[in-house]
């Protein structure tokens, strides 16, 4: 019983202890100093065409929509559907711009609908801030 008592009884050296301590608060800031930088730093494309392509790219994949056209010299995107499909297309476009404008901050977007062969754009929607600032339709809203 002597022993184990001597044991629990010992006291701990500061100097170990100490060192100790600064050895691990000096690890914990490394490791949120790396973390900080990597969250921060992100990883965005300095292509306009590539950042549009990336947010808009589950357009391609939506049945019913057959083209995607991409011009980031004039923050415009048309899409191009077969209307053949029942899906809300107006609303599918209202997203996406809205999609895009929140990963455009401060640039007003213009989103266009087209019809699979026509030159004038079904609906048209307006944004910036993920705000949608004004919708023209050309066509009453058939669907």
């Amino acid at each position: 019983m002597g022993k184990k008592k001597k044991r629990i009884l010992q006291k701990i050296n500061p100097e170990k202890s100490n060192k100790m301590i600064y050895a691990v608060g000096v690890g914990l800031v490394i490791i949120f100093a790396v973390f900080f930088i990597l969250i921060s730093r992100g990883t965005h494309p300095e292509n306009k065409r590539e950042l549009v392509s990336g947010v808009l790219g589950y357009l391609t994949k939506t049945q019913g929509i057959i083209d995607l056209v991409i011009l980031p010299e004039k923050n415009n995107v048309q899409i191009r559907y077969d209307g053949l499909d029942r899906k809300d297309f107006f609303k599918i476009t209202a997203y996406a711009g809205i999609k895009l404008s929140l990963k455009l901050k401060d640039e007003k977007i213009k989103v266009e609908l087209f019809r699979d062969n026509e030159k004038q754009p079904v609906y048209t929607v307006f944004l910036k801030n993920g705000t949608i600032l004004k919708e023209e339709r050309s066509v009453p809203a058939e669907q």
